[in-house]
């Protein structure tokens, strides 16, 4: 028994399936060319759709941790600051 072939199809919005080959393309996909086993159409599918995050992305969301980083660490002082005042408080008060 041969075993069934597929081709990979895109749509517009860059979404990657497969339809059995010799078959109808739904409407608003197109081919990507390729044809092959299932299991190569997915292997094909997952090539096509890897698509990195941009460096530029990447930076941000570095700067955006960091950020985050920085305000913990600032509310921490802050907090240790009011117990440190308490502190000296009640001590001034005898407690």
């Amino acid at each position: 028994m041969m075993e069934q072939a597929f081709v990979v199809v895109v749509n517009g919005e860059q979404q990657y399936s497969m339809v059995p080959a010799g078959g109808a393309i739904p409407a608003g996909w197109t081919s990507t060319g390729f044809e092959g086993s299932h299991a190569d159409a997915l292997a094909e599918i997952g090539r096509l759709a890897y698509r990195p995050l941009p460096e530029e992305y990447l930076r941000t969301i570095q700067l955006s941790r960091e950020s985050a980083e920085r305000e913990r660490a600032a509310e921490r002082a802050r907090d240790e600051e009011r117990l440190r005042i308490l502190a000296e408080m009640r001590k001034q008060r005898g407690e």
